[in-house]
């Protein structure tokens, strides 16, 4: 499993998520922080956001909270939850934006 953050020119950064097994299709991956969610759509073992705003949401999210919960549903139907940690988040992605400017 990994929750991705890439730099992507001239637009916002962009999120992506993979729980390592293929989701079940036509349903949604739930990006959590407390109670405020953010629904992700899958393809196979990956799930993005809907729109770009969703991207800027959750980052904005992720800077100003201690975890994130990705929950999703396999192709067979079990439910699977992963919890990560977002400390060193800010100072990681500040350096990511740093390192990512075009110059």
């Amino acid at each position: 499993p990994f929750f991705l953050v890439s730099s992507v020119i001239d637009e916002a950064d962009e999120i992506s998520v993979s729980s390592g097994f293929i989701y079940k299709s036509n349903s949604n991956v739930e990006v959590s922080f407390g109670s405020k969610k953010f629904y992700l759509f899958p393809y196979d073992a990956m799930a993005w956001s809907n729109k770009k705003g969703d991207d800027i949401d959750i980052l904005k999210e992720m800077q100003k909270t201690s975890d994130l919960i990705v929950s999703g549903v396999t192709r067979d139907g079990k439910l699977a939850i992963d919890t990560y940690s977002l400390i060193g988040f800010v100072k990681a992605y500040r350096k990511m934006q740093e390192v990512c400017r075009v110059q």
